[in-house]
C-alpha cells in the first residue's frame, strides 16, 4: 500500500517494525481496557436490575396495602349511606310553603322551639354556638325561606365544629320529645327540620370513623402514584441508558438482534439477556481491538481513500480469512470515542468533516509521539483551542527551545514543537524514542539528564504540504495526515461565502450549531452520572431520596434539552435551506483549491497555501457583479471565482504547463457537473494502445489504427475501425484536413460529443491535440479562457501586502527587474529616493539582505531579492524574517524575490512557506511570433511612441526592430536548433535599442519623460535626412543582441535577420502602406497584429529565400 501510495500520489510513508511493536502494545491496552469496561457495564446493569426487583416488590406491597384499606373504608362507608339518605329525605319534605307557616306560629310548643335552636347550633358561623336560640330569634334566623332552604341543603356535613355536635348532643338529642314523629302533629315543617338535624348527626359519626381509614387510603394511592411513576421513570431512565450502552459498546457486539428479539419482553427479562449478551459478544471482541489497534498505529499518514482501502479491502478480508471473528459494520471511531467527545473537538475547532475526526482520535490514543502534516494550519488550531493556555509552544532553533522541553518533560505539561522541516535536530532523538535511563526515570537531553514525568505530551507539527520523513522518524512517531479534504474545505467555504452573503444566516447557524454540541455534551455527562449513582446505590431507589430527585432531573433537564434540540433543528433546517443555495458557490471552489494544489506534483515551483486561496476566494466575490436574483448571484459568483482563480495560478505557470492546468480545470467542472464520462475521461487521458497492429489505410500509419483499434473497444465507439476502413475516402479528407478539430467527423460520428470527438483525434491527429484542447475549453468556459493577456505587474503588487510577497520566477531572456523599476518609479519607489532595495544575492551578501529587510519594514520601502536560489543556506533565515516583518511593519512595505526554477524535483531548494505564502508571476519569454510581436511593443507607452520628431522613421524602425527581437527571442524556444546556445536576450535590450534608434534620429541625447534609461548614447546625426542603416545594424547585432551571442554562425545568423529588417526599403512606401490599411501604430490598438504583421512582409524585400524562411518560421 505504501509504494501504491508513494506511486499515485508521490507521498512516503513507512511501516516499521516500531508500528508494529506500537500496534501490539495498543491493542492490549485498548482490550484491556474495553474488557473492564464491559465488566463495568454489566455491573451497571445488574445492580440496575436488582434495584429494579426491589421496587417492584414495594410497589406490590404497596398495592395489597392499598386494596385491604380501600374495602375497609367501603364497608363502613356503607354504615353511613342510609343516615345520609334519611337527611336529604327530611329536606325533601321541607318546602317555601311549611317553612312559612312555620315562622307564623306566635308560640309555638317547646319541641319545636328546641329543634329551631338545634338547626340554629349547627349551623353557626365558625361554631360559635348562639346564646340566644329563642323562637324569636329562631324566626329571624329563619329569615328569607328560600335562603334558609338552601342553606340546609348546602350544609358542610363532613365538618360540624365539635362544640356544636357537643350541644346538640346534650341539650337536644336527649330529649325524648326531640322525635320527628312526635313532632309531626304539632309542624310538618318541624318535624322535617327535626329529621335533618338526627341524621346529619348520624352521618357525622359514621363519618369520622371512616375518614381516618380514608386518609389512610388517600395517602397509600399517593405513594402507590408516586412509587409507580418513579418506577417507570427508572425503567425509562434504565431502559434509555441501556440502548445507549448498546450503541456505546456496539464496536465489539452484536446487540441489535438480540434487542429487537427482546422487544415483547418485560425490562427486566430483557436487561437479563443484555447481561448474557455482553458475556456471549465478548468473542468478537480480539478482532475488533486488533483491527482498531492497527487502524491507529498504521493509517495516520495515508488520505481518506487509502484508509477506507487498508481497512475495508486488505485488513477486513485478512481476518475473515483467518477466522478471526470481527462485529460487521464496525466502526473503528465509536470503539475509541463518543459523541459528546466529539462535539466537544469541534466547539473547539476541529473541522467536522470524517477524516478530521479521525486524525484527532488518533492524535488522542496513539502512543507514539504524533506528527502532524498540516499545511492548512487546521490541526494546529485544534490543538491550540483544545489545550489552552496549558499547551507550551515552541519550535526548532528558537531561544530557549531546550530549556522549554526540559521545563515540560519535568512538570509533565504538553508541548507543541510546530514548523518543523524533514529533518529533526538529532538532540531531541532520544526524547523521540523514549529512551530512558535510571529505570525509566530520566531521558537526556543534551547533555542534561531531565526527569521524565508519565504525564508529559509531545505534539511535533509541520506545515510542510509533502514531507519526506526518513524511516527512523517515523518509527518514533505517529504521522498524522491533516490535510484539508475536499469535503471538508467545502463545508468551510460555504460558510465563508453564505457570512459574506448572508451574515445573519451563519452567525444564527453557528450559535445552533455550538448549542448543539453542547446539549449532547451535556445529555451524555448526565446520563453518566446517573449510571454511575444508580450502580453504586444502597438498598431500594425509593428510599434513596437524593437518587431519586437526581433522577426528576435528569428527566426534566434532558425533557428540557430535546425541546431545545427539536427547535434548534427547525431553526438549522430553515437555516440549512436558505445556505444550500449557495452550496454549488462554495463546491467550485473548493474543487479550484484542489486543482491548483495539485500542480506541484508538475513543479515545485507551483505552491498555493489554502489562506492565500481563501484571500483570492473572498476578493472574487467582493469583485462580483451585484445582481438582486440569488440564482443569478451564485452563477456571477461561481464565474468569478473560476476566472479569478485561473488568472492568479497561470501567473504563477509556465507556458508549457497552462494548457495542463487549463484542461485540469475543464475536466474537473465537467465531471462535478456529470456532463462527460469518467471512463471516457480516464480512456484520453492514459489512452491504453496496443501497438500490434497495422494500418489497412494509407493515410493512417499502424500507430494511429492500433490507437483507432483501441479506441473501438469502447461501447461508445463500437464500429470505428470498420467505418474508418469502409469509408476511407470521408475519413481521409477529415484526417489530412489541415484543422481536423475545426471539422464534423464523417458520416454518424459527427453526433460524438466534444469530449468523445477529442479521443477520436487523440487517434489519428495527436499532433493537433493541443489546438483541440484549446477549442474545447472555449466551448465549455468561454473564450476569455484562451485568449493571452499579458501580466499586469500593478495588480499583482497592488494585491500584495507586507506579509506577501511577490516571487519571480525567472526565466531566460527576461528582466524581472526592469519592469518592476519602472513600477516603482511610477508609485514613488525609486532607488535615488532611498525606497527601493536592490540586492542581488551571491556569496555574502546575506548581511546586505537582511539590513535592507529591516529598513524597509520600518521606512515602508520596497526591496527586491535577486536570485535567492543562489543562497540555499540562508533562505531558512530569510522565510522566518519575512514571518517576523510581516506583523507591526509599515503599510507600504513590500518584498519581491527572484530565483531560477530548479532543472528537476530533486534539486528545488525553495522553502514551501516562500512559495506558498507568495504571488508567484512567471516572466517567461512569449510562445508564438504574435504574441512575442505584442509583448515586445507593450515595452512602449504612448508617449514613446510619439517622442520623436521624426514620427514616421521612429515608428517604423521600431517596429521593424521589435519584430527582430520576436524573432531572436522566440528561437530560444527551440533548443539547439534555434541558437548553438541559450542566451538572455531581454526587453532590457529591445529599450536600449529603441533609445539608440531615437538618439540617432534626434541627434540627441535627451530622454522624454515615459522613456527608458538609455545607457549608450549617439551623437551621430541623421544627414540630409537619410537613416545610417549600417550603424544601426552595426550597434543592435554587435553591441546591444551580439554582446549575448559567442558562437559565429549564431552571430551571422543575427547579422542576417537585421539585413532584412534594417534597410532603406522598410520607408519607401511606408506610410501610403500603412494609410492603405488603415492601420494605427500604437499598443492601444495592436490587437490588429496579423493585418499589421502582414503589411510588413508585403513591406520587405527579401533577397535571400532562406532568410525570408528565417522570419516565417515564427
Amino acid at each position: 500500500m505504501s509504494a501504491c501510495y508513494y506511486q499515485n500520489e508521490r507521498r512516503y510513508s513507512y511501516a516499521t517494525p516500531r508500528s508494529f511493536l506500537e500496534q501490539i502494545s495498543l491493542f492490549k491496552s485498548l482490550l484491556k481496557r474495553k474488557r473492564e469496561e464491559v465488566q463495568q457495564r454489566k455491573e451497571h446493569l445488574g445492580n440496575g436490575i436488582q434495584k429494579l426487583w426491589t421496587t417492584a416488590s414495594q410497589v406490590a406491597a404497596i398495592q395489597t396495602e392499598v386494596s385491604q384499606k380501600q374495602r375497609e373504608c367501603e364497608a363502613d362507608l356503607l354504615k353511613a349511606e342510609p343516615a345520609l339518605v334519611a337527611a336529604k329525605a327530611a329536606l325533601n319534605t321541607l318546602n317555601r310553603v311549611n317553612l312559612t307557616e312555620l315562622k307564623t306560629f306566635p308560640n309555638p310548643p317547646n319541641a319545636v322551639t328546641n329543634v329551631t335552636a338545634a338547626v340554629m347550633v349547627l349551623m353557626a358561623p365558625r361554631g360559635r354556638v348562639p346564646r340566644d336560640r329563642s323562637w324569636k330569634a329562631a324566626k329571624i334566623f329563619m329569615g328569607k325561606v328560600d335562603d334558609f332552604l338552601q342553606a340546609l341543603i348546602n350544609y358542610d356535613k363532613e365538618h360540624i365544629p365539635e362544640n356544636c355536635l357537643k350541644v346538640v348532643n346534650e341539650q337536644y338529642l336527649k330529649d325524648p320529645e326531640f322525635n320527628p314523629n312526635l313532632i309531626r302533629t304539632k309542624s310538618f315543617a318541624a318535624a322535617g327540620l327535626c329529621a335533618w338535624v338526627i341524621n346529619i348527626i348520624k352521618f357525622y359519626e359514621v363519618y369520622c370513623h371512616v375518614e381516618p381509614k380514608r386518609q389512610a387510603l388517600a395517602q397509600t394511592n399517593l405513594d402507590l402514584a408516586a412509587a409507580t411513576e418513579k418506577l417507570e421513570a427508572i425503567r425509562r431512565k434504565l431502559m434509555d441508558l441501556d440502548q445507549n450502552l448498546s450503541k456505546l459498546t456496539a464496536s465489539f457486539e452484536k446487540a441489535t438482534a438480540e434487542k429487537v428479539r427482546c422487544q415483547e419482553e418485560s425490562e427486566k427479562t430483557r436487561w437479563g439477556q443484555s447481561i448474557k449478551s455482553f458475556e456471549t459478544q465478548e468473542k468478537t471482541l480480539c478482532g475488533d481491538m486488533l483491527l482498531t489497534a492497527a487502524f491507529v498505529s498504521y493509517v495516520g499518514s495515508f488520505t481518506r481513500q487509502y484508509r477506507r482501502e487498508l481497512v475495508d479491502c486488505k485488513w477486513v478480508p485478512f481476518l475473515q480469512q483467518v477466522s478471526i471473528p470481527i462485529t460487521e459494520g464496525l466502526d473503528l471511531i465509536a470503539t475509541l470515542t463518543d459523541d459528546a467527545t466529539i462535539a466537544t473537538w469541534n466547539n473547539e475547532g476541529l473541522p467536522n468533516d470524517r477524516m478530521s475526526t479521525e486524525n484527532a482520535t488518533i492524535l488522542t490514543h496513539c502512543e507514539r509521539w504524533p506528527l502532524m502534516i498540516d499545511p492548512q494550519q487546521q490541526g494546529i488550531k485544534w490543538i491550540k483551542n483544545k489545550y489552552g493556555p496549558e499547551l507550551k509552544v515552541t519550535h526548532l532553533g528558537q531561544k530557549g527551545f531546550l530549556n522549554a522541553i526540559e521545563t515540560a518533560l519535568t512538570f509533565g505539561d504538553v508541548i507543541l514543537i510546530e514548523n518543523l522541516e524533514e529533518t529533526v535536530d538529532p538532540v531531541l532523538g532520544p526524547l523521540l524514542g523514549r529512551n530512558t535511563i535510571k529505570k525509566g526515570k530520566y531521558i537526556r537531553i543534551g547533555d542534561k539528564e531531565c526527569e521524565f514525568n508519565k504525564n508529559f505530551r509531545l505534539i511535533l507539527h509541520t506545515k510542510l504540504a509533502n514531507p519526506h520523513y526518513r524511516p527512523e522518524l517515523q518509527a518514533q512517531t505517529t504521522l498524522l495526515n491533516f490535510t484539508v479534504t475536499e469535503d471538508g474545505l467545502e463545508a468551510q467555504l460555504l460558510a465563508e461565502v453564505v457570512s459574506i452573503e448572508r451574515p445573519d444566516l451563519e452567525r444564527l447557524k453557528l450559535v445552533l450549531t455550538k448549542q448543539q454540541n453542547d446539549f449532547r455534551i451535556e445529555l451524555t455527562r448526565l446520563e453518566n452520572d446517573l449510571l454511575l449513582r444508580l450502580s453504586a446505590a444502597e438498598g431500594s431507589f425509593l428510599d434513596d431520596s437524593d437518587l431519586v430527585e437526581r433522577l426528576e432531573t435528569t428527566k426534566a433537564t434532558a425533557a428540557e434539552i430535546e425541546h431545545k434540540v427539536m427547535q434548534a433543528r427547525e431553526n438549522e433546517g430553515k437555516i440549512n435551506e436558505t445556505r444550500e443555495c449557495y452550496r454549488p458557490v462554495a463546491a467550485r471552489a473548493s474543487l479550484l483549491y484542489f486543482v491548483i494544489n495539485d500542480l506541484r506534483k508538475i513543479n515545485p515551483m507551483y505552491q498555493f497555501s489554502l489562506k492565500a486561496f481563501n484571500t483570492l476566494f473572498h476578493r472574487a466575490i467582493e469583485q462580483a457583479e451585484k445582481v438582486e436574483d440569488t440564482q443569478d448571484r451564485i452563477s456571477v459568483l461561481i464565474e468569478s471565482i473560476t476566472h479569478t482563480t485561473f488568472l492568479h495560478a497561470s501567473w504563477a505557470l509556465f507556458e508549457k504547463d497552462k494548457l495542463t492546468f487549463l484542461a485540469q480545470m475543464t475536466f474537473q467542472i465537467l465531471l462535478r457537473r456529470r456532463e462527460i464520462d469518467p471512463l471516457e475521461l480516464d480512456f484520453l487521458l492514459r489512452f491504453p494502445v496496443d501497438h500490434t497492429y497495422s494500418s489497412p489505410v494509407d493515410f493512417l500509419t499502424a500507430q494511429s489504427w492500433s490507437a483507432v483499434k483501441a479506441v473501438a473497444l469502447m461501447e461508445e465507439f463500437r464500429g470505428l475501425d470498420r467505418d474508418v476502413e469502409g469509408s476511407a475516402k470521408q475519413w481521409r479528407k477529415w484526417v489530412e484536413s489541415e484543422c481536423p478539430e475545426k471539422e464534423k467527423l464523417p458520416q454518424e460520428w459527427k453526433k460524438k460529443s466534444l469530449i468523445q470527438k477529442l479521443i477520436i483525434l487523440r487517434a489519428v491527429r495527436p499532433d493537433r491535440m493541443m489546438y483541440a484542447l484549446r477549442n474545447f475549453v472555449e466551448e465549455k468556459l468561454g473564450a476569455k479562457y484562451v485568449e493571452r493577456s499579458r501580466l499586469d505587474l500593478g495588480r499583482a503588487c497592488a494585491e500584495s501586502s507586507p506579509a506577501t510577497p511577490v516571487f519571480f520566477i525567472l526565466s531566460p531572456g527576461v528582466d524581472a527587474l526592469k519592469d518592476l523599476e519602472v513600477l516603482g518609479r511610477r508609485l514613488g519607489f525609486t532607488i535615488d529616493s532611498g525606497k527601493f532595495h536592490n540586492v542581488s544575492l551571491g556569496q555574502g551578501q546575506e548581511l546586505e539582505a537582511e539590513m535592507a529587510l529591516e529598513k524597509a519594514a520600518i521606512g515602508g520601502h520596497w526591496v527586491i531579492l535577486q536570485n535567492i536560489h543562489l543562497v540555499a543556506k540562508w533562505l531558512g533565515t530569510l522565510e522566518k524574517l519575512l514571518e517576523k516583518f510581516s506583523q507591526g511593519s509599515h503599510g507600504d512595505y513590500r518584498v519581491f524575490m527572484s530565483a531560477e526554477a530548479a532543472p528537476s524535483p530533486q534539486e528545488h531548494i525553495i522553502p514551501q512557506g516562500l512559495l506558498e505564502n507568495s504571488i508567484k508571476i512567471t516572466n517567461e519569454p512569449p510562445t508564438g511570433m504574435l504574441a512575442g510581436l505584442h509583448a515586445a511593443l507593450c515595452n512602449f507607452d504612448q508617449d514613446t511612441l510619439e517622442m520623436c520628431s521624426k514620427d514616421q522613421e521612429f515608428k517604423s524602425i521600431l517596429f521593424s526592430l521589435c519584430y527582430f527581437h520576436a524573432c531572436v527571442a522566440g528561437r530560444l524556444r527551440f533548443g539547439p536548433q534555434g541558437w548553438s546556445r541559450s542566451y538572455p536576450f531581454s526587453s532590457g535590450d529591445l529599450t536600449i535599442c529603441a533609445n539608440i534608434l531615437y538618439n540617432y534620429l534626434e541627434a540627441s541625447p535627451k530622454v522624454r519623460a515615459g522613456q527608458v534609461s538609455c545607457t549608450v548614447t549617439a551623437v551621430l546625426q541623421v544627414t540630409d535626412g537619410q537613416v545610417p542603416w549600417e550603424d544601426l545594424r552595426y550597434l543592435f547585432g554587435e553591441i546591444m543582441y551580439g554582446g549575448h551571442i559567442t558562437d559565429a554562425w549564431d552571430r551571422k545568423l543575427c547579422r542576417v535577420y537585421l539585413e532584412e529588417f534594417m534597410n532603406p526599403s522598410l520607408l519607401e512606401s511606408s506610410s501610403e502602406s500603412l494609410a492603405a490599411e488603415k492601420v494605427k501604430f500604437s499598443r492601444a490598438n495592436f490587437s490588429g497584429g496579423r493585418a499589421l504583421r502582414a503589411g510588413f512582409m508585403r513591406r520587405m524585400t527579401c533577397p535571400s529565400e532562406k532568410a525570408r524562411r528565417a522570419v516565417l518560421l515564427f
